[in-house]
């Protein structure tokens, strides 16, 4: 869900891992290819707020409530859409 897209890695042994060797996730990475897809708009608004205004694009979830400060992998894409681990 972060702005730079990446579902792939290599590694300096020169191993990589590519969604498509794990058959048993292959259409769960699909459907988040295609959610990817329909959230380009949003995130194309989300970059030229950033350049225009410098608003970040990702931002903390205690910035909904100052009371949300425990530690947590859930962020905020601008000020609209939670992305919450599960």
């Amino acid at each position: 869900m972060h702005p730079r897209f990446t579902i792939h890695s290599w590694h300096n042994d020169g191993s990589v891992n590519e969604p498509w060797m794990h058959p048993e996730i292959t259409d769960i990475v699909r459907e988040m290819i295609r959610l990817r897809y329909r959230l380009i708009p949003f995130l194309y608004t989300l970059s030229y707020l950033a350049a225009e205004r410098r608003e970040p694009i990702v931002n903390p979830v205690f910035s909904l409530d100052d009371t949300l400060h425990e530690e947590s992998d859930d962020f905020l894409l601008g000020h609209d859409l939670l992305v919450a681990s599960v």
